[in-house]
Order: C-alpha cells, then sequence, then structure tokens
C-alpha cells in the first residue's frame, strides 16, 4: 500500500480526513522512509523520524508530509501515517510558487491535526504557519541550527524574512541547545523549549579503532577542506571521509576538490555515500567523529558516535559546549594547529580509552535516551492540544 497521495483542495470533504494528534511537515525525510535509501540522510531529517516513531510507539497518532517518490512511499511507517506530496516543477516562477503554496496546504489538509510542526529555516516556516493560523491548529516550529535564529539584515533574501515571520507565528518553539534558547529570545523575543536530540542505543564495539571518520555534504559552512588538511599534517594517521555532494555550485566544486584531494592523499579514503544504517560499522571502528562546521545545531554524527563510544572531534563550533564541558573528545577552538595536535594525541590513545567510552555512552544515556526526550516532545504536544484550538490569530 502506498502513501497517502495528493487529493484535491484540502477544505473539501473534511470528514474523510484521518484525524492525527501530530503532523510533522518535513518534505525531505524521504529517503529514511523508503527501503534502500542511497544517501545519508541529514540530522533534521533523522531526528523527525526519530521522533515520529517515538510518539507514535507512545500511542499517539502521528504522520509526516514527505515528498513522494517515482519508488512511491510506505503507507505507514511504525505506526506513522504517510503523505506523499508531490513536487511541482513545470511552469513560469511565479505561477510555480503559487502552485507549491498551494500543494503544501492541500498535502497539511489530508490529515486533521491537532498540531502542525514544521522544522528547519525555510519559506515553508511562513506557509505551514500561515496554514495552521487559518485552520485554527496549533503551529509548533523546531529548529535545527543556530542559523535558524540569525538577524535579518537590509539586503537578506525574501526567504529568511519569510521564516522569520513563520517563527513569530508559532505557537510554541521548540531548541536543541542552550545556545538556541538565547539566541531565539535575543533575535524574537521569545522564549524557546530546549527538547535535546534523540540518540539511539547503540553496542559498545569491540572493534579496533581504524581511522578518523568525517560525514556530511560539502556544503561551505561544512568546510570539508579542513579535514582535508588535517590529513594532509598527519600522514601517518588514517582518515575515512563519506562526502555527500551538496547540489550548490559552491557544494559542486568542493565535491570535487575532496575527490581530487582523496586521489593524492594515501591516508584518505573516499567511502561512497550510503544509508544511515550502513554508516554504523564505521562509526564503531573511528577513532574519533570528525565536524569542521563553522556552526551547526545539534549535529547527529556526533550522538551516534558517542551512543558507540566513540568520542568528538571538533574543529570550531561545539554546541552548549557539550564536548569540552562533559570530556567527551577534543574541541579545537578554530585553530588547524591545535586540530591536528588533538587529532595526533587521540590517534596514539586510540586502543587505551575504556573510560572515554563510557563517559561518552553515559552522557547519551543520560540527556539525549529516547523515552526522555520523547516525554518531553510529548507534554510540549499535550500542553498544545489542551490550549483553545479554535484560537485563531492569537497565541
Amino acid at each position: 500500500m502506498n502513501a497517502m497521495r495528493f487529493g484535491r483542495w484540502p477544505f473539501r470533504r473534511r470528514q474523510q480526513r484521518p484525524s492525527v494528534d501530530v503532523l510533522f511537515y518535513a518534505p525531505y525525510v524521504s529517503e529514511l522512509l523508503r527501503p534502500g535509501g542511497s544517501v545519508p540522510s541529514g540530522g533534521a531529517e533523522t531526528q523527525i523520524v526519530l521522533i515520529a516513531k517515538l510518539l507514535a510507539g507512545a500511542g499517539m497518532r502521528v504522520a509526516i508530509v514527505a515528498y513522494e517518490q517515482p519508488q512511491g512511499l510506505p503507507a505507514e511507517v511504525a505506526g506513522v501515517l504517510i503523505v506523499a506530496r508531490p513536487v511541482r516543477r513545470r511552469g513560469g516562477p511565479l505561477s510555480r510558487k503559487l502552485r507549491e503554496v498551494a500543494t503544501l496546504c492541500a498535502a497539511l489538509g489530508r490529515v486533521d491535526a491537532a498540531v502542525i510542526v514544521q522544522r528547519a529555516m525555510g519559506i515553508e516556516t511562513s506557509i505551514v504557519a500561515l496554514y495552521a493560523r487559518a485552520t485554527r491548529r496549533r503551529f509548533v516550529y523546531s529548529s535545527a541550527s543556530i542559523t535558524d535564529f540569525a538577524p535579518e539584515r537590509l539586503l537578506e533574501r525574501l526567504s529568511v524574512a519569510l521564516h522569520s515571520s513563520g517563527v513569530l507565528l508559532a505557537h510554541a518553539i521548540v531548541v536543541q541547545t542552550e545556545e538556541q534558547r538565547a539566541l531565539c529570545k535575543q533575535r524574537f523575543r521569545r522564549n524557546g523549549i530546549v527538547i535535546r536530540s534523540v540518540a539511539e542505543s547503540a553496542p559498545l564495539t569491540d572493534q579496533p579503532a581504524r581511522a578518523f571518520l568525517w560525514i556530511g555534504r560539502t556544503a561551505f559552512y561544512k568546510q570539508p577542506l579542513v579535514y582535508i588538511e588535517l590529513a594532509r599534517a598527519l600522514p601517518e594517521v588514517q582518515f575515512e571521509m563519506v562526502a555527500v555532494a551538496d547540489p550548490s555550485p559552491d557544494g559542486q566544486s568542493l565535491y570535487a576538490r575532496v575527490q581530487e584531494a582523496a586521489q593524492r592523499l594515501s591516508n584518505l579514503k573516499l567511502i561512497a555515500p550510503r544509508p544511515r544504517a550502513q554508516l554504523a560499522p564505521l562509526m564503531a571502528q573511528a577513532v574519533a567523529i570528525v565536524n569542521t562546521s563553522q556552526f551547526e545545531g545539534m549535529p547527529n554524527t556526533l550522538l551516534e558516535g558517542w551512543a558507540h563510544g566513540v568520542p568528538a572531534l571538533v574543529f570550531e563550533h561545539d554546541p552548549d559546549g557539550l564536548v569540552s564541558r562533559n570530556a567527551l573528545g577534543g574541541v579545537a577552538a578554530g585553530s588547524p594547529a591545535l586540530l591536528a595536535e588533538l587529532a595526533g594525541q587521540m590517534w596514539r590513545e586510540r586502543h587505551d580509552r575504556v573510560d572515554l567510552a563510557e563517559r561518552c555512552r553515559a552522557y547519551v544515556r543520560r540527556e539525549h535516551a529516547p523515552a526522555r526526550i520523547a516525554e518531553q516532545w510529548h507534554s510540549v504536544f499535550a500542553s498544545q492540544m489542551t490550549s483553545p484550538r479554535r484560537s485563531g490569530w492569537r497565541r
């Protein structure tokens, strides 16, 4: 059976719509919903699917809107109803945008949801917020990065302004870190609710650590060339890299440079992208999970590494100072020299880190356990569903 497909305008035939407690608008999660997805999913998408499954397992009625795929999407995943929404690519710029808005609203209208959640920065934030307000539903915005709360500038793109207006219309804002809560307060004068990301349990590996590991898109802010330079600085150390080509022109250029470097560096292995589940063996045998981003939300790769007992090696941005405060690896504070020094030390001590591994695992059990995070999300939704749904334009 396929996912619920796009029908006619959402305000018709209301009685035929299934009722759900929570609807997540997360169109890019499709790779996680169908078997055999070819690339690692982003952290924001991974978190939405994990949260949706946890809530469904706890008895809530949950649905996700996702882009339809040529291979189709399942009607349900672990008790989560899947609503497929098409991608409109034909027509001129204006007509295409208008069709996108209509298609998005029609997809949201395929179910009768008490609460609608949208995550990550984009023009969709304002559309989903306006839809929720117009249909007297509750809207929860969920942040994915500190850039979600970046200050507006005079010549900023329209999409960022629309995103900001959508956040301001939210009945509740959920953030990942205290850092994001402070930025939310500063930028929007709103109090964000801190709910940390989910970290699934994973077995402590008995495999020897063999190489450092970097996983991510070749987006400019992820700075993959910093990792390349680290490998060049430590020729006696082994490095592995799962790089996904970012679709932007800069991302394509960066990917080409990563490929070229991997051919020239004997200690750097470029590994083909693969589904998230197939990354676990690579993580379990990593010396450390390396993050070179200029900014982040809460990197999913670090959480997954810690769950295996694998430390983090952070070049620049340490969200909430979690790595340094909890001694979960090393932080280079933006210094390539310090990054190389920390990597060299981790390499020499890679076979003697029992205490470090247990500290990493204890941290995720304490702060990111699925049951704890599900309870916090459930509390947010319960408070929204007990608020007057017919609230119109008022918070």
